[in-house]
């Protein structure tokens, strides 16, 4: 007995002494994330268990007084938390890219961050990515109903049914608008408010979509310049120092004037690309002219025009803006109505993949099942995969258009949101009278004109243009939406014809500049300053090649990474037709006028000019093809063969010539 005893006694001292030299010879914070990593995985499982819920579009969402509250309120509550905490605003962002840390115990393999680009798995990546925020969000949403102190049955029901807003970028103008002035706020000392309405009363707040405030800014978590000196993040800078400040204004101005371009390339891509593997990723299949478009092309596109040099722009930093997480959304939601109208087509069965990411080599095959890591399904380690996300109920949410949604019905959501694509000249179409709402729809939007131009104008000054190009811009505004043309049946309905569609093809390599960059492509005479051209009259559109800051995981590769993009052409034809400066119907004399008229340039973040001939891969083509319209509103357009026209562009600097790959 006093053997046993001894023995307990000395086996009790070594453990005292075990433990006394682990305490003493780790850190407490060690100790912490050691414990921390032995727990359970942090799954998404969505919010299936409040039921499924339709995401709304941000000015919709607005009109709901309980629920934009408690979304504003909510998201200011999100972005204040703890940069330490792994369910933190700064983390969870963190993510996408810099600061290139491990999340939720997924071990880094290569450089860079875990988001999936110029990848077959891009669109499904981001679903559960956007599925976690969402659930945070969501968790704080109910946190803030249970503390309001008036109205608290109201607001707890609100927020039940709550789930995270998109931002329609391609949506017809709404009072002249596409970048909405709630981006913006009212900026007092580089801080923007915004007014909500509490039942208790009026109360202004922070406007939580303005910016994220870093709290603190680490230089060695964001390291490239000039991002390790902006305390904010910020959208079209003013300059690279730490004093600078967002230009709203003037990505208000740019997104207006490239609002034709990116509205068309939404409807051509549901019309057009059938396929998953061409219409989800931006990398280029070689002598494929009619696929050179993609959901991830067009999303750069708006990275591109509301970032210009800020955190937006650049993939390392882009999640950190809180605009990104609205544009995300609506990407989901692009990617969901064409599901709604091609559910039988789904992604291949082998991928080999060009670029790698933090936990994908370049060269190896994914399919649909995949991991998408960091995101687990469950707190054992699983992984959501392609196959496990394909459907948003999976999550618990839909969008207004795929609710129940069969491919017809997703058609004819969208032929009433957007309208027809850009089809025949309009002063060459069979129109009947117009109706009575439709005379009233045409005087209400006139009311609205002045301030649009007014707004347009204040933007295009705000961005240093002189007054005469500010002025053109203004005049923009009070253009037709790209998507108002009349229907080709239903009332005042129009006798079906073929038409021509043109479109400018882009493909160049994505490192090309080791940077983000724009490609401007212009119908006509435009101001030789860089700084104007994103807000030139004859501007058809700015493509936007949306990059790393680093090239660590391209750099996997020993190839180039080569991207494609589209301009379409037909709306600004079709206007120049109009004006008398062309003939649509005349093949040769389009391809004539082309061939002096078009011409596309590139430029860096900074506006500098690059020539030309000195982008790696830039080759700019164009093609064209025969349309036939729908004839009934749950129907698309019927394309046919694309047609590549190199008399346009050969011989021209990165034009692309006779008997190269297209």
């Amino acid at each position: 007995m006093l053997f046993v005893n001894s023995l307990q006694s000395t086996l009790f001292f070594v453990c005292i002494c075990l433990f006394a030299s682990i305490a003493y010879s780790a850190p407490i914070q060690d100790q912490e994330e050691n414990l921390l990593d032995k727990r359970a995985f942090y799954p998404i499982t969505g919010l299936k268990s409040s039921g499924t819920h339709q995401r709304l579009e941000i000015r919709e969402l607005q009109k709901n007084t309980p629920q934009w509250n408690l979304y504003l309120l909510a998201l200011n509550r999100f972005k204040g938390m703890s940069q330490t905490d792994k369910l933190s605003y700064y983390q969870i962002s963190g993510i996408h890219g810099r600061p290139f840390v491990a999340w939720d115990g997924v071990a880094l393999q290569h450089g860079g961050g875990y988001c999936t680009h110029d990848i077959v798995l891009f669109p499904t990546w981001h679903r559960p990515y956007l599925a976690l925020y969402e659930q945070v969000l969501y968790g704080i949403v109910q946190q803030v109903a249970s503390e309001m102190t008036a109205q608290k049955a109201t607001y707890v029901a609100a927020a039940k049914t709550f789930r995270a807003p998109y931002w329609d970028w391609a949506a017809p103008r709404q009072n002249g608008q596409v970048y909405p002035s709630i981006f913006k706020g009212t900026v007092r000392n580089g801080v923007s408010y915004i007014t909500i309405n509490l039942p208790t009363g009026p109360k202004e707040i922070r406007n939580p979509l303005y910016a994220y405030t870093f709290h603190s800014l680490s230089a060695s978590d964001l390291p490239n310049t000039p991002f390790n000196v902006l305390p904010t993040t910020l959208r079209y800078p003013t300059s690279k120092a730490q004093g600078a400040t967002s230009r709203n204004d003037a990505v208000a101005a740019q997104m207006l004037q490239s609002q034709p371009s990116y509205s068309q390339r939404f409807m051509n891509l549901l019309q057009v690309y059938n396929k998953f593997e061409h219409f989800g990723n931006e990398g280029w299949v070689p002598n494929q002219s009619g696929s050179y478009d993609s959901l991830e092309s067009l999303h750069d596109q708006i990275h591109g025009l509301v970032g210009n040099g800020g955190h937006m722009f650049i993939i390392d930093y882009a999640a950190f803006d809180p605009i990104f997480w609205l544009h995300h959304t609506n990407v989901d939601r692009l990617f969901a109505i064409w599901q709604a109208i091609y559910p039988n087509s789904w992604m291949p069965a082998t991928n080999k993949i060009n670029s790698g990411t933090a936990v994908l080599s370049a060269g190896q095959n994914v399919d649909q099942t995949t991991p998408l890591k960091p995101f687990h399904s469950d707190a054992a380690g699983n992984f959501w995969t392609s196959q496990s996300s394909r459907y948003t109920t999976s999550f618990g949410y839909t969008y207004p258009e795929t609710t129940n949604a069969s491919p017809a019905s997703a058609k004819k959501a969208v032929n009433a949101l957007y309208g027809p694509t850009s089809g025949k000249t309009l002063s060459k179409r069979k129109r009947t009278t117009p109706s009575a709402s439709a005379v009233s729809a045409v005087s209400a939007a006139s009311g609205a004109a002045a301030s649009a131009s007014q707004s347009a104008f204040a933007g295009a000054i705000a961005a240093g243009l002189n007054p005469e190009v500010a002025s053109a811009v203004a005049a923009n505004a009070t253009a037709a939406s790209p998507t108002a043309f009349p229907h080709a049946s239903g009332t005042g309905s129009v006798t079906p014809e073929i038409y021509k569609e043109w479109i400018t093809n882009i493909r160049v390599a994505k490192n090309a500049l080791d940077e983000a960059f724009f490609i401007h492509i212009f119908l006509g005479d435009f101001n030789p300053d860089p700084a104007c051209w994103s807000f030139e009259p004859n501007l058809v559109g700015t493509h936007a090649v949306f990059t790393p800051f680093t090239n660590a995981s391209a750099a996997l590769t020993a190839d180039r990474i080569i991207v494609t993009g589209t301009i379409p052409l037909t709306r600004t034809l079709n206007a120049q037709a109009e004006q008398g400066l062309v003939d649509t119907d005349d093949e040769a004399q389009v391809e004539a006028y082309m061939r002096r008229n078009l011409h596309w340039r590139v430029t860096r973040m900074d506006d500098t000019k690059v020539p030309r001939a000195e982008v790696p891969e830039l080759k700019i083509s164009v093609v064209s093809c025969d349309v036939t319209p729908a004839e009934a509103d749950d129907q698309f357009p019927t394309w046919g063969e694309f047609v590549v026209h190199t008399g346009i562009t050969e011989g021209r600097p990165a034009g692309l010539c006779a008997g190269e790959d297209t």
